[in-house]
């Protein structure tokens, strides 16, 4: 079972009513939350330092370019914020800039994305989406210096052995990529082919899932528009051990 510990709760205003992207702004050590009307009309972005405080709540009215914002994930080099819109357009990939949170790029994918994340160690991008039932569909990118929209490698089929076929968050490092089901956390190992799947706690469900000095943290949507930040304890150190020294 996944054990967390509980960092800071966010209380959502109407319309604004559940939570989507999560990630870590390490070049102004800040948390960014996105979050979204039933709609899709309205997104309220939120900076949250790491001690848990709001420091400032960014509206929009952009169903077009942000919609949804099934996942949030940050982009060093090129300082932008990387946001999906698939229940309005499924090829769209939107970059922030991640200093002022405004639409900088329009991406235009070859493939439909869904839940995204960037490995800033592999220059590694991955999409995840619901592919059939159990299966999902892991399609790898690669980024180039100065160009903000990643280029296709492969694709595979991973099973995620739980029929219901709901996905949240995304989160990439080396050679690992997590992602959860409404039921579990899943690790999968690209390079040996393993596959972990950690049990969830009931009524817990993960949104997305970021990384901050070698520990993984994760948004948690909560009824009654509340949001969550918790610290996933336990895999730490036998996942993030390798990039810890690089503090990041």
């Amino acid at each position: 079972m996944l054990e967390t510990e509980l960092i800071t709760r966010v209380m959502l205003f109407d319309p604004v009513n559940q939570c989507q992207g999560f990630c870590w702004d390490s070049k102004r050590k800040q948390f960014i939350l996105a979050t979204i009307s039933s709609d899709n009309k309205t997104q309220d972005i939120f900076r949250i330092s790491f001690d848990g405080s709001i420091t400032i709540n960014y509206h929009f009215n952009d169903r077009p370019r942000l919609g949804h914002m099934n996942t949030l994930t940050y982009r060093r080099d090129t300082d932008v914020i990387y946001t999906t819109n698939a229940t309005i357009d499924g090829f769209l990939l939107t970059a922030l800039d991640a200093k002022y949170l405004s639409v900088k790029e329009e991406i235009k994918m070859p493939y439909k994305v869904f839940n995204v994340a960037y490995d800033p160690f592999t220059h590694k991008f991955v999409s995840i989406r619901p592919y059939k039932k159990n299966i999902r569909l892991i399609q790898e990118y690669k980024c180039v210096a100065n160009d903000n929209k990643p280029q296709f490698v492969r694709e595979y089929e991973l099973d995620c052995e739980n029929e219901d076929i709901n996905n949240n968050g995304a989160f990439v490092f080396l050679d690992n990529i997590i992602f959860t089901t409404l039921t579990h956390l899943v690790i999968y190992d690209t390079f040996n082919n393993v596959k972990t799947m950690v049990e969830l706690p009931k009524n817990f469900e993960v949104e997305d899932i970021d990384i901050v000095d070698g520990q993984l943290y994760c948004s948690v949507y909560r009824p009654k528009g509340i949001v969550e930040i918790h610290r996933i304890l336990g895999l730490d150190s036998q996942l993030t051990k390798n990039i810890r020294p690089i503090g990041f």
